[in-house]
C-alpha cells in the first residue's frame, strides 16, 4: 500500500457566464476527481475551496 500524498490544485473564473470555458479546465479537472473521489468541496474562512479523499 502506498502512502504517498498528493496535492491537485486547478484555477478557474468564478461565475455561470465562464462555465465550459477552455480557462477553466482547471476547475473542470477537480470537478471530475471529486466526482470519482464521491467527494464534495468545502470553503473555509480563508476563501479556500477544498476538497479531500483517497484513490483506490
Amino acid at each position: 500500500m502506498s502512502t504517498d500524498t498528493w496535492l491537485v490544485a486547478g484555477l478557474g473564473n468564478p461565475g455561470p457566464g465562464y462555465s465550459g470555458n477552455r480557462h477553466n479546465v482547471g476547475q473542470m479537472v477537480l470537478d471530475l476527481l471529486a466526482d470519482r473521489l464521491r467527494g464534495r468541496f468545502t470553503t473555509s474562512k480563508a476563501q479556500a475551496v477544498t476538497l479531500e479523499g483517497r484513490l483506490g
